[in-house]
């Protein structure tokens, strides 16, 4: 099969380096910054100790002379906040048969993406595994999970694109519920940014863990609302998650050891875009939590706190490293 991988970050690099490893045709649409840094190569490693490298790779200019092969897969994998801006490059590189699989956080990219696109396929899938970039051209997965889609023929077609031990793919009947579990999941990346800290060492704070729990109560209560059933992705139901984040350290990691299973040096995808002064998705997250919320009448104010203290941060008005009692007073009172 051809895929197009459309922004090599984080999940996109990993992805395609994941794809090329399975014996896949791989296209790059990347920036020239991005190419750059990758003409010699991309190494991918994870927590299970799995290393590899990758070279050679293929890297497509949308508007250039070169005719494309038929591309089966095109992996949206920038950032909601990037959509539009990218819509004009991505046109170029669709056939009639092209699938759109857009790998974003939070919700509501899937409507924009068909809406440009009409007469294209779009699937939203989900990327369930923390990746970092530990130095250029060395991307690492740090936790579980791997790339989760909706079960469908397009994407039955795509099992035998993952043979990488290191992506495993996971097909799902129950999509809405899937986005709404990744989105209980993505509630840590700003909590996590917010510390400063690694994610390992951010969960094992009591403070920090509550702060997660009160937001994450908020999303059941609006997806209950909603009839939304959430899938489980980690060793916990997730019902259970906001009682044992509540619990006392020394309790909490006896019964989540699976959960803190995770790479020491791993953080989120937030926390590297506040870091590099980027604008983040927190609109798309604990944002659309609160909107969701407000729909049906559910007042959210721990995801609202924590949405515009993201804001704070991003307008220079906040600096990162909030401790984890400092925060639970912020956010919780």
């Amino acid at each position: 099969m051809q895929h197009l991988v459309f922004g090599a970050g984080l999940i996109g690099g990993y992805l395609g380096a994941a794809l090329m490893k399975s014996q896949q045709k791989v296209g790059w649409v990347v920036r020239s910054a991005t190419q750059e840094k990758l003409s010699s190569g991309l190494r991918v490693t994870d927590y299970l100790n799995h290393d590899e490298q990758v070279t050679d790779l293929n890297f497509i200019d949308p508007h250039g002379s070169d005719e494309l092969e038929p591309v089966n897969y095109l992996w949206l994998t920038i950032k909601c906040t990037a959509l539009e801006k990218s819509f004009d490059d991505i046109r170029p590189l669709l056939q009639p048969k092209t699938t759109i699989i857009c790998l974003q956080n939070g919700l509501g990219a899937e409507a924009v993406v068909q809406a440009a696109f009409p007469d294209n396929k779009v699937i939203r899938g989900v990327m369930a595994a923390n990746v970092a970039e530990l130095k250029p051209g060395h991307l690492h997965r740090g936790t579980l999970g791997g790339i989760d889609l909706p079960r469908c023929p397009d994407t039955e077609n795509l099992q035998t694109a993952f043979q990488f031990d290191g992506l495993p793919l996971g097909l799902y009947d129950n999509l809405e519920g899937l986005l709404w579990a990744k989105l209980q999941l993505n509630l840590n990346n700003p909590i996590n940014a917010l510390s400063d800290i690694p994610l390992k060492n951010e969960l094992s704070q009591r403070a920090y863990r509550q702060v997660l729990a009160a937001a994450i109560g908020e999303l059941i209560q609006v997806a209950k609302a909603k009839g939304i059933r959430l899938p489980k992705l980690t060793p916990l139901p997730p019902a259970w998650i906001p009682t044992v984040m509540r619990l006392p350290d020394w309790l909490f990691v006896r019964v989540s050891a699976k959960m803190l299973a995770m790479d020491p040096k791993a953080r989120s995808s937030m926390w590297s875009d506040l870091s590099d002064n980027r604008i983040t998705e927190i609109d798309f997250i604990n944002g659309a939590i609160v909107r969701e919320g407000e729909a049906l009448g559910i007042h959210c104010p721990v995801n609202k706190t924590i949405t515009e203290l993201i804001h704070q941060v991003e307008r220079g008005e906040k600096k990162m490293g909030i401790e984890a009692r400092a925060l639970k007073d912020l956010v919780l009172g």
